[in-house]
C-alpha cells in the first residue's frame, strides 16, 4: 500500500506520508527532514534533549535506549528500565518467542476429519488449530477436494472450535476496541481475520462516501448506518467504525477529501464460528455437495474418524512478515496461543498459556522477566507495561539468533509496512515496528549506522497531548542514532 492509510479496522495499517487516523483523529505533519551529517557521540545526548523539549509537555514520559549491536555498547539511555505503554511494538516479543521456539518453517495445521463414505458422509468435522490465512481459497479447494473423492452429501457439518480454551477477547481491551477489525475475537477457527471489510471512497463534496463490501454476499446481512461526508480538497480527514453488538447494524462515521485515494475499514465478527460455517457451507454447495446441518463442537468425538484433508497456513516466516510489517493483531494474538497451547495443551486458558510461553521463551533467550509484564500479545491491551530495555534486549538477543535474518526482514522499513515512505533518507537502513496507541507513539527496530554498525533502538512516549510532535521527534531522534560518529573527546563518558 502507499499514500495515505488507514487502520481503522486494526488490521493494523499505519503511517502514510502525511497522515495517520486513529479512532477518528486525523495527525498530519510534514515528512522528517533528511539526515544530518554525521557529529560526536558526546553531542548525541543534547542533540536529543533538545529535540524532546520541543515535542513533550510536562507529563510527558519518554523511554529511550540505543545500543551499538558490533560494540555490544550503550549510545543512549533514558528512562530505560521505566514500565511504559509499548502499544505495537509488543509484537516484537511476541514473533521473538514464536520464532525462537517454532523456527521459521513451522505452518500451523487444519485437519479435516470425516465420518462415513462417499457419496454420503455422516459427519466432516474441521479442527480449528488457529491459522489466521483462512479465507475461500481454502473452502473451496477442500471442497473441490471432496468432490473428486466422490462426496455428494454431509449430514452434519462441525465446527471444532476448542482448541484455544479460555475468552476469545481478552478482558483488558476496552469496549470501542472490541467493536473494530484490529480487536476481533481470537478463535481457534479465523475466517477472513474475523472481520468485515468495508471500502469507502470520497465522491462529490458533501456528498456521502460511497461504501463498497470486500464481499458483497455479506451486504445483505447488515444494515449501515452512514454518517460520512466527502470534504473539500483541503479538508481533514477522518473515519470511524462501530457496530450494534445487539443487533446487524454498522455505524460509518467521518471524511475524506474529494480526489483522495478510497479507504479500507474493518468491524469485528461476533459470531464468527457461525460465520465460518456458514462461508464453508456455501463453498461446498458450489461443487454439488449438499449440507444437512451444521453445528459447533462442545466435546471430543466418540466415534472414530479418519482425516480426510487438511489446510497449511503459509509458513511461519512469512505469518511473522505480515504480522511485523503490517502490524495485524489477529496474527500475533493467534500466534500467541499458538505458542501456548503447544507448550501447555492441558491449559483451561490459551491466553494465559501463551502469555507464560513467551515469559519462558524469552527468559531463555536472556530477557529480564521483570523488563515486562504483557496482556495480550499484540499491544492493543493498555495493561500491557514494557521497558525500553526489554524491547532491546529482545532486538539483541534476535541479532544473534540463528533466525537473525528471518526477524529482521519481518519488519517494517520504508518501502514497506507501517513505515512505508517514512525514513525515505534511510531507505535500507532501518527495520523497525510501529507502535499507536491514544496518547502513546513508539517505535523499536534496527538502524544502521556508517560507524557503529547495526543499532538496536527503543522508542517509547506515553501521555502525549500532540501526537504528531511525538512522532516527528521519534522520527528525528532515529536519524540522529543513524548519524552520530565515534566519540570526538576521551574525556567525555559514555551514557
Amino acid at each position: 500500500m502507499n499514500g495515505k492509510q488507514s487502520i481503522f479496522g486494526g488490521l493494523g495499517w499505519g503511517m502514510g506520508i502525511s497522515c495517520l487516523y486513529w479512532l477518528g483523529i486525523s495527525i498530519c505533519q510534514p515528512p522528517p527532514a533528511a539526515a544530518e551529517e554525521t557529529f560526536c557521540l558526546e553531542e548525541l545526548a543534547p542533540r536529543i534533549q533538545g529535540v524532546l523539549a520541543a515535542a513533550s509537555t510536562p507529563r510527558s514520559r519518554w523511554g529511550i535506549l540505543a545500543r551499538s549491536l558490533g560494540e555490544n555498547r550503550v549510545l543512549y539511555r533514558r528512562h530505560a528500565s521505566s514500565y511504559l505503554i509499548p502499544a505495537s511494538t509488543t509484537k516484537l516479543l511476541t514473533t521473538a518467542a514464536a520464532l525462537s521456539h517454532f523456527s521459521p518453517d513451522f505452518q500451523i495445521r487444519t485437519p479435516v476429519y470425516a465420518r462415513g463414505e462417499p457419496p454420503q458422509l455422516a459427519q466432516l468435522r474441521v479442527v480449528g488449530r488457529g491459522d489466521p490465512t483462512l479465507t475461500e481459497k481454502h473452502f473451496y479447494d477442500l471442497a473441490k477436494q471432496l468432490s473428486q473423492q466422490g462426496v455428494r452429501r454431509i449430514d452434519t457439518l462441525v465446527a471444532d472450535n476448542r482448541y484455544f480454551p479460555g475468552d476469545w477477547t481478552p478482558g483488558s481491551w476496552q469496549w470501542e476496541d472490541v467493536q473494530a477489525g484490529y480487536g476481533a475475537p481470537v478463535t481457534s477457527l479465523i475466517f477472513r481475520e474475523n472481520a468485515i471489510k468495508l471500502i469507502l471512497s470520497p465522491q462529490n463534496p458533501s456528498q456521502p462516501l460511497a461504501v463498497r463490501w470486500a464481499y458483497p454476499q455479506a451486504s445483505h446481512r447488515w444494515q449501515l448506518d452512514n454518517q460520512t461526508v466527502t470534504g473539500a480538497t483541503q479538508s481533514s480527514e477522518w473515519l470511524q467504525v462501530g457496530r450494534d453488538m445487539g443487533k446487524r447494524q454498522l455505524y460509518l462515521r467521518g471524511q475524506l477529501r474529494a480526489g483522495s485515494a478510497s479507504e479500507p475499514v474493518y468491524i469485528a465478527v461476533r459470531q464468527p464460528i457461525q460465520r465460518f460455517l456458514h462461508h464453508l457451507r456455501a463453498a461446498l454447495t458450489t461443487q454439488g455437495i449438499a449440507v444437512g446441518t451444521t453445528r459447533i463442537a462442545t466435546s471430543p468425538p466418540t466415534v472414530r474418524e479418519r482425516e480426510m484433508a487438511a489446510w497449511h497456513s503459509p509458513p511461519l516466516g512469512e505469518l511473522i512478515r505480515e504480522t511485523n510489517q503490517k502490524s495485524v493483531n489477529i496474527y500475533a494474538e493467534a500466534l500467541l496461543r499458538v505458542l501456548g497451547m503447544n507448550q501447555n495443551p492441558t491449559a483451561d486458558s490459551a491466553l494465559t498459556a501463551g502469555l507464560q510461553a513467551v515469559a519462558t521463551t524469552l527468559a531463555d533467550l536472556g530477557i529480564d522477566p521483570d523488563t515486562y509484564s504483557l496482556a495480550d500479545g499484540s499491544g492493543l491491551s493498555r495493561q500491557n507495561l514494557v521497558a525500553p530495555q526489554a524491547l532491546v534486549a529482545t532486538l539483541t538477543a534476535m541479532y544473534q539468533s540463528p533466525y537473525a535474518r528471518v526477524y529482521r526482514q519481518s519488519l517494517a522499513s520504508s518501502d514497506r509496512g507501517t513505515l512505508h515512505h517514512r525514513f525515505d533518507q534511510l531507505s535500507g537502513k532501518i527495520y523497525a515496528k510501529t507502535g499507536y496507541m491514544s496518547g502513546v507513539r513508539a517505535l523499536a527496530g534496527y538502524v544502521d549506522n556508517s560507524h557503529y554498525g547495526p543499532i538496536a533502538f527503543s522508542i517509547v512516549a506515553n501521555h502525549l497531548p500532540e501526537p504528531g510532535q511525538a512522532q516527528a521527534a521519534i522520527d528525528e531522534i532515529v536519524g540522529l542514532f543513524a548519524s552520530v560518529s565515534q566519540r570526538c573527546s576521551t574525556n567525555v563518558p559514555l551514557p
